[in-house]
């Protein structure tokens, strides 16, 4: 921690820093930063896939970076099999004679990304009767050739569209097999529009200044705590993914759930299953730092393990299997709903009319066993769990989307999308903020892992996994989730009621098409059933977060590009400075290549002069009435995860931030200032967690 604290204190403006991480894990290693160093920048990595190199691994004296796997060093040529391939990574594109994978271009983790949605959904045909299973004449699966047809027609699409010609892709492939631009390493800035979003498929730039195609996307800051990385490659380039999505619905159905035909680019573990991302602006909850590997050995140690929305539905209150009056805002059903609930009253015998029909696919429940079902944040659904959320305290903390917020604003789009950063980073302005009791929340919702079977998109297994934080977290708390809905909502169910008559045979029938399910399906077999009564789990599941130390051994000279602070001797204004302030005040001679924190060595008179000043600020904070407003009902403990979360998730921090302030002593508006938050932020964080431990 003290290393940790003399980098944060060295580099202060990057604890706040929001950004995006790439990290590479080993099987049973620790995350690796992803990071080009600036004497690194030129031909040596351009011409090397940059998920192949082990960012981890420097020779100290050349400087040079070590490769993952089959590449030799600063090529992208020829597959070649040296012993040290990916471990079940093995596909058409990249597997070697022994079954071990390379790292892939971005097309060609587009390509498998296809084929593994195919072979997960369990498509049979697609939308023209061709089937998907089996090889061709020539050894190539039946749903790789849909995928590699597919991206070859999104591709043409794209270039028919696109408003400036000299942006035109190359085909996927030409005589030689995939075209060579798409084997290329070219970075490129991620194209964000004007409002903050995505431009417009027809605006996205695809070359270089030089005219060369680009491959990757590069990031837009660093990560939290750690010295400035410079750019470094965070995406692969998906230019066409729109017309991909447009294609794929063609030719399958509407309903996929791919990344890469939402956003532009595709993540770093598709093309290396030991890379992750990481999203560090939504706190431990939407973290991306896991490998395949860590999800599938997290899920076997979780509480609940992988949920399924079959085996929630029984625990889900009144509220969700009420019928919306209008009062209420509630609105048509949709066809997937109705075409759903149609198909088991047939398969089941329910005996329900059209009109009866009509009225169930109405209720919140509807959407969570609707297969492919987006999970609007204005549909019946969300507006339940989001009432819920809020009256007990329990909600994570949301803000809405830019769409929905700009509604009625006045601006420049300029204006708006600084506005509507604002708004995000302060959650005291979101309509669902974040509760009291958010910590119970994440300590469930970490527990449960996400369910990867056939037949639900991305919205629908969250949207699962957010149900049961909250209804783990309220039976935890011995809180009666109907007495809530029915105390504080316009549409109460209340017992004995036509209201509660009607939601209780709404939820027989859901409830019977849940059980029908499981009982027809091994993968939903397998699951742990969810059984509250059985316990609770005792903490939220350690899941892999951000290094809190540099990761690399750079050489002097990186190290000197990327920190503002250069080596010093304990100059005199040091030696005087607040004692209780954390300084940079030594330098290793025999290990330039790293900070060192001096041992603080305090005399008994210091010790109780620090501890008098911390009184007499904590003194004062706690009868302003600006840090009044920002406490928890309760006292905090800084070495519980959940209590850290709680003021993260309050000041839009991360736990480390919060950690920080915490360990930080001396005058509390001078850490303000070097941490670049308001001293109100302290001081609320000073007192929740009680002062000096």
């Amino acid at each position: 921690m003290r290393e940790f604290m003399a980098m944060v204190f060295a580099k202060s403006a990057d604890i706040i820093l929001k950004s995006k991480g790439v990290y590479y894990t080993p099987i049973g290693g620790d995350p690796t930063a992803v990071a080009y160093h600036p004497e690194h920048y030129g031909d040596m990595l351009a011409r090397h896939h940059p998920f192949d190199i082990d960012y981890g691994n420097v020779n100290p004296e050349t400087g040079e970076y070590g490769t993952l796997t089959h590449h030799p060093h600063g090529t992208t040529g020829d597959h070649i099999h040296d012993g040290r391939g990916i471990d079940g990574f093995s596909h058409m594109f990249g597997s070697d004679e022994n079954g071990n994978g390379r790292v892939l271009f971005p097309i060609e983790a587009v390509v498998k990304g296809i084929s593994d949605f195919i072979r997960k959904k369990g498509y049979q045909t697609d939308q023209y009767g061709r089937s998907l299973i089996g090889d061709s004449e020539h050894g190539i699966p039946f749903d790789y050739h849909l995928a590699m047809e597919a991206i070859s027609q999104a591709i043409e699409l794209f270039n028919q569209r696109h408003s400036n010609p000299e942006q035109q892709l190359p085909p996927l492939f030409d005589e030689n097999g995939t075209h060579d631009d798409w084997k290329k390493v070219v970075m490129g800035a991620f194209p964000k529009g004007a409002e903050g979003g995505v431009m417009d498929s027809h605006m996205i730039p695809t070359r270089n200044e030089n005219g060369e195609l680009i491959t990757f996307y590069t990031n837009s800051g660093t990560a939290i705590g750690e010295p400035d990385r410079g750019q470094y490659p965070e995406s692969g380039a998906v230019p066409f993914y729109a017309e991909l999505k447009e294609v794929l619905n063609a030719m399958l159905g509407r309903g996929m759930s791919m990344n890469f035909v939402h956003q532009p680019y595709i993540e770093p573990h598709m093309m290396n299953p030991q890379m992750s991302r990481e999203g560090s602006t939504e706190g431990t909850r939407g973290k991306r730092t896991m490998t395949p590997d860590q999800e599938r050995a997290l899920a076997e140690q979780s509480h609940y393990g992988p949920v399924a929305p079959e085996h929630l539905i029984p625990h889900h209150p009144d509220a969700f299997f009420r019928i919306p009056t209008e009062r209420d805002g509630g609105g048509r059903p949709s066809t997937k709903s109705l075409d759903m609930l149609a198909s088991y009253n047939a398969m089941l015998g329910l005996g329900l009319n059209e009109q009866q029909l009509y009225q169930i696919a109405r209720a919140p429940i509807a959407a969570l066993l609707t297969p492919g079902m987006k999970l609007s944040g204005q549909g019946a659904y969300k507006k339940t769990y989001n009432h819920l959320g809020k009256e007990t305290g329990f909600h994570p903390g949301q803000p809405v989307r830019f769409g929905l917020w700009k509604r009625g604003k006045v601006g420049t789009p300029e204006e708006l999308a600084e506005q509507y950063a604002q708004y995000k980073n302060d959650p005291d302005q979101w309509e669902h903020g974040v509760g009291e009791g958010a910590h119970h929340h994440e300590k469930h919702h970490s527990q449960a892992r996400r369910y990867t079977g056939p037949g639900y998109g991305q919205g629908t297994v969250s949207s699962t996994r957010s149900s049961l934080a909250l209804f783990g977290a309220a039976h935890e708390n011995g809180v009666d989730l109907n007495e809530v809905w029915n105390n504080t909502h316009a549409d109460p169910v209340h017992p004995e009621t036509p209201a509660h008559v009607q939601a209780n045979k709404v939820r027989q029938i859901y409830e019977a098409i849940a059980a029908h399910r499981i009982a027809n399906d091994p993968k939903l077999q397998e699951l742990k059933p969810i059984d509250f009564t059985q316990g609770h789990p005792e903490s939220a599941l350690a899941t892999p977060t951000l290094p809190r130390e540099w990761a690399s051994n750079p050489s002097r000279a990186v190290l000197e590009a990327h920190s503002h602070i250069q080596p010093v001797q304990s100059p005199p204004e040091v030696a005087t400075a607040d004692p209780g302030q954390l300084t940079l005040n030594n330098w290793n001679p025999d290990r330039p290549d790293l900070f060192q924190f001096s041992e603080d060595k305090y005399t008994e008179s210091e010790h109780r002069l620090l501890k008098a000043m911390e009184d007499i600020q904590m003194k004062e904070a706690a009868k302003d009435p600006e840090v009044i407003k920002m406490l928890p009902k309760r006292g905090l403990n800084r070495n519980s995860h959940d209590d850290l979360m709680v003021m993260a998730h309050k000041f839009s921090l991360t736990p480390t931030d919060i950690y920080c302030i915490t360990e930080t002593q001396g005058d509390w508006v001078n850490i303000a200032k070097t941490l670049s938050i308001a001293p109100t932020v302290v001081s609320s964080v000073k007192v929740a967690f009680g002062g000096i431990i």
